[in-house]
């Protein structure tokens, strides 16, 4: 699942960094606004394929990962 935000235009990989990149209050009116890309990489975020993540997700195979050959 992507998410586009209607304000900003990025897209994220999850809801999760959609969230992640909107700060502020919701008040009447809200304050609600969209991070700047260097505030989202200062939070640790990556843009990688065209999709902003909220982290780099490295791939560690445990011995469950690994079915034995038969």
């Amino acid at each position: 699942m992507t998410c586009e935000c209607t304000a900003c235009g990025e897209i994220f990989k999850s809801e999760t960094g959609f969230d992640k990149h909107r700060t502020g209050k919701y008040t009447i009116p809200s304050t609600r606004k969209c991070l700047t890309k260097r505030q989202m990489i200062n939070k640790g975020m990556i843009k990688k394929e065209g999709y902003w993540i909220t982290s780099e997700y490295t791939f560690k195979p445990s011995l469950r990962d690994v079915q034995p050959s038969k």
